[in-house]
């Protein structure tokens, strides 16, 4: 970020990700980001995170699903947070934070192939890019 006069600074100080997989602003302009740690030569040393930068600092969100390589995340026009996820053996889904708790998409609610990127239009429908097309979840 800069400072006004051309100077650019990390924020958050001293926090360094090893990867960016996916950033996003709420309304209050509050970055959220999700790491990434697949290509990483540790193995399994770090988990991937969904992280929001609030009040000066980095906050990690506590969760109970894994967060996928090429992982989309975004954020709705009521600030909830979406993460692509899953629970081991079970359905592709998204997650979504309402500020309080994660709940899970329904199976078969949300498309079962590969989403390049997603979009909210001014109405919170949300607008998914597939490789077989797009499909919109109206809210």
């Amino acid at each position: 970020m800069t400072d006004g006069k051309n100077k650019w600074s990390k924020l958050g100080g001293d926090v360094v990700f090893y990867w960016i997989a996916t950033l996003d602003l709420t309304s209050k302009s509050e970055p959220v980001v999700v790491t990434d740690h697949s290509l990483s030569s540790c193995g399994g040393c770090y988990e991937n995170e969904v992280v929001i930068y609030q009040e000066g600092k980095w906050k990690v969100f506590e969760r109970d699903f894994d967060i996928d390589f090429f992982n989309r995340m975004f954020i709705d026009k009521r600030d909830y947070i979406w993460v692509q996820g899953s629970v081991q053996g079970d359905y592709f889904s998204y997650f979504v934070f309402d500020g309080n708790e994660w709940h899970r998409s329904e199976e078969g609610q949300i498309p079962e192939v590969f989403i390049r990127s997603v979009k909210v239009d001014n109405q919170n429908n949300i607008w998914f890019c597939t490789e077989e097309g797009i499909f919109i979840l109206n809210q």
